[in-house]
């Protein structure tokens, strides 16, 4: 007899990132959404009571029918952001100062995004059941987030031939 299995897969969000001061290297992050794509199977002569997929604080949970019909193929969750921890970035987004002291400053461009792996974790466990006995699986899938730093415009600085 086969077991029940789970399949999560998410995609990565994006997260702008305001340009902050030299030396804080840790950053409250925004709400997150993540979209998810997950597939629940029960063993032969079992059926889907429930599936519960769970990010930090935040969860959802289906019901036999919608687990029987797929619709588990772009389920969104949004993540508040007081629910993730402050990331360490190191020197992503720094303002840099320009010139002299007191002078303008300006966002280091070097590293206008940043991928930042396992910020999140997503849990899922699936009830099968039949008329006799019932099963329980569970499956975690880590999540990432891409950091995009808010630069301000630049000014197209091309050479022009007259």
């Amino acid at each position: 007899m086969a077991g029940a299995s789970i399949s999560i897969r998410a995609e990565t969000p994006n997260a702008t990132v305001m340009p902050r001061a030299s030396g804080r290297n840790l950053i409250r992050l925004p709400s997150l959404v993540y979209t998810f794509s997950l597939r629940a199977e029960c063993p032969d002569q079992y059926m889907p009571e429930s599936l519960l997929v769970n990010v930090a604080d935040t969860r959802k949970s289906f019901n036999t029918a919608e687990i029987v019909a797929g619709d588990l193929l772009a389920i969104e969750l949004r993540i508040p952001g007081r629910q993730i921890a402050p990331v360490p970035v190191g020197n992503f987004c720094v303002v840099q100062p320009v010139g002299n002291v007191g002078a303008d400053t300006t966002v280091s461009d070097t590293n206008e995004q940043l991928i930042v792996h396992d910020v999140l974790s997503a849990q899922a466990s699936l009830m099968c059941a039949n008329d006799a006995d019932r099963t329980m699986t569970y499956a975690s899938q880590t999540l990432d987030v891409l950091l995009v730093c808010e630069t301000p415009a630049k000014e197209n600085t091309s050479d022009s031939t007259e």
